[in-house]
């Protein structure tokens, strides 16, 4: 219980960032950089009688009833409720702040600010197994029936919208939404490869017994003992291998320099780990 509450915070946080960035940054001056934010201020200005916020949740509500059981129960029940919330907050700026009120009129702290906070927003909710809808389940609806990968479809799906936005508010606008999406494309994986970063530690060392201990005890990380040959001295030498999270290399590193002032220690980041330890528990 305490895991799903917590995870709904998380969601709820990145839906009311994502919005807010969206909204104040984006909608307010006609950037409608992709997805069904961008979609619905193009149905807004076609078609006047429903704002940006009804027509977000329209177009949402209509895209979970024809996808909801592509993406399982707990996934779209997590994308549900963060698509849902990102239009109810949407409405609310609408109707909370005057129509003309701005943060800022500068265009391009608009887009800096608009794809930062999209980003940061968007990746806390993806992070915690939910989407935001709309052009995430329009791509794996594409995906389903064309040959295509999903982030192909996600690109392909925004630019489409984009190019609408080319039509409904001009050239110049079209290009600030092309922009952010530049943007927030490598913020958002910059982000999400960050948040899953394990450090590989490789340890040379004549204290090999005491660090493969300090290791394992310690700090309950796995070891691999690799065989190595010394190059000048000719020697044969245990290497030690282990893979770390970020939290832990700090303090491990200072452990290890107590034991050994004079061993050997380089690291490289691991962006991604399947085994036992990471992806599922120890047996």
């Amino acid at each position: 219980m305490k895991e799903k509450l917590l995870k709904i915070f998380w969601i709820t946080l990145g839906s009311f960032i994502f919005s807010f960035g969206s909204y104040f940054f984006l909608v307010k001056h006609n950037i409608a950089a992709g997805g069904v934010t961008g979609l619905a201020m193009v149905a807004s200005d076609f078609l006047p009688f429903f704002s940006v916020g009804v027509w977000s949740l329209l177009l949402n509500t209509f895209l979970f009833i024809l996808a909801f059981w592509k993406l399982g129960k707990q996934f779209g029940t997590y994308s549900l409720y963060s698509s849902t919330l990102l239009s109810i907050f949407i409405i609310i700026f609408e109707r909370t702040f005057k129509k003309d009120f701005t943060i800022t009129n500068d265009m391009v702290l608009n887009m800096i600010f608009g794809s930062l906070l999209g980003a940061v927003g968007l990746s806390i909710v993806f992070y915690n197994n939910a989407t935001t809808g709309g052009s995430d389940i329009i791509a794996a609806l594409v995906n389903k029936y064309f040959d295509l990968s999903i982030t192909k479809c996600l690109y392909l799906v925004d630019t489409c919208i984009v190019i609408l936005a080319f039509y409904s508010y001009g050239i110049e606008k079209g290009l600030y939404a092309l922009v952010v999406i530049a943007m927030m494309i490598p913020i958002m994986d910059y982000l999400l490869i960050a948040k899953d970063r394990k450090v590989q530690i490789v340890i040379i060392t004549d204290h090999v017994d005491e660090v493969k201990d300090l290791i394992l005890n310690k700090y309950d990380r796995g070891v691999t003992l690799l065989h190595g040959e010394g190059g000048y001295s000719k020697e044969d030498k245990k290497i030690i291998m282990s893979i770390l999270l970020k939290s832990q290399y700090a303090k491990i590193k200072q452990d290890i320099e107590k034991i050994d002032d004079k061993a050997f220690v380089f690291t490289n980041y691991v962006s991604e780990i399947y085994g036992e330890g990471f992806t599922y528990d120890t047996l």
